[in-house]
């Protein structure tokens, strides 16, 4: 999946996992390495698009 962080442009692609959001008003939750990737960190929340990117190769 490519999340983009509506804000601010910056893209990552991740993979997606079974575990799913913690709190139900969200959609998902990212990794703390993703959301400083993604350029909200600080801020805990944002605005993002989600993009199929086809299939994870499997592990």
């Amino acid at each position: 999946m490519v999340v983009t962080n509506v804000g601010n442009g910056k893209s990552v692609k991740l993979r997606v996992n079974d575990r799913g959001p913690t709190q139900a008003d969200r959609i998902g939750d990212v990794s703390d390495a993703a959301a400083r990737r993604l350029g909200f960190v600080h801020a805990g929340l944002t605005e993002a698009k989600l993009e199929a990117a086809g299939t994870a190769p499997k592990q």
